[in-house]
């Protein structure tokens, strides 16, 4: 099909393989993900990922295009067909299908491990990882029960994170293996006796968060070397997954900076 022909039919294929996307499932088959919106799109093409196809609404000029390999694909979409397939409430009019990354662990430092542990939000785990990825963990582990990285609230809310940051699924052993190598596994939990910024983050660590709904999982406890929590202001139960984690990993960033600084010295 010529890249400006119109797509207008609902079961064209093209229009399917994105609906596929849009489901865990197909993201699985295919290893790839939807993206929505232009910095999005910029995100992608900064982080060195090319589009599988790019996807425009028919009333957005092609002008608007970065700089493209001749191989990825674009198509256009009639208003109808794309505004049904968008996932935001004022979309922008480009959706870039991607291939999922495989970003190795970052090697050369001390490691910071992130452990989300059964979040079923997909806002809070993709808040969790754009923090993962400000803050500089080297890596970020998921158990079996949290939500998917790629499902498209999580990418919305990561902003670019599941392009910059190592992450994968892993079973009970794996993670096992991965925490023994940890000097401090600290699980953020709001009854924990140790407050967060009492840990000495400086070491080889790992931050485990657990889901809201049901906390960590029995794989997360059985892990932990240490339960932290964030002391709060008094009527004020606990924070949501996202805001706990993201206040623990930028004190470990804090406190990591500052050691760096001092060692380096004037």
């Amino acid at each position: 099909m010529p890249p400006d022909e119109l797509i207008t039919s609902a079961v064209n294929p093209t229009i399917k393989r994105i609906r596929s996307l849009l489901r865990r499932k197909g993201r699985t088959r295919e290893r790839a993900f939807v993206l929505e919106g232009w910095r999005a799109l910029a995100d992608a093409l900064d982080a060195g990922i090319v589009p599988l196809l790019i996807v425009l609404r028919e009333d957005v000029s092609s002008v608007r295009l970065p700089a493209l390999p001749p191989k990825v694909v674009v198509r256009r979409l009639a208003t109808m067909i794309f505004d049904n397939l968008a996932q935001t409430q004022h979309p922008q009019g480009v959706l870039a299908v991607v291939p999922i990354p495989d970003i190795p662990p970052a090697q050369g430092g001390v490691p910071l491990t992130l452990v989300v542990d059964g979040v079923r939000d997909p806002g809070n785990l993709g808040t969790l990882l754009r923090s993962a990825a400000a803050a500089g963990v080297d890596q970020v582990l998921l158990t079996p029960e949290t939500v998917d990285p790629f499902n498209p609230k999580a990418v919305r809310a990561g902003m670019g994170a599941q392009l910059r940051v190592a992450i994968s699924f892993v079973d009970a052993d794996e993670l096992g293996a991965i925490m023994r190598e940890r000097h401090i596994v600290a699980l953020a939990d709001a009854g924990g006796e140790v407050p967060y910024d009492a840990v000495s983050w400086g070491r080889a660590a790992a931050l485990i968060v657990g889901g809201e709904a049901f906390g960590p999982s029995s794989i997360g406890m059985e892990v932990a070397t240490v339960r932290i929590r964030v002391p709060l202001h008094a009527g004020m139960e606990s924070l949501n997954a996202g805001v706990a984690g993201s206040v623990v990993l930028f004190e470990a960033a804090r406190q990591r900076r500052l050691a760096a600084e001092v060692s380096t010295g004037p």
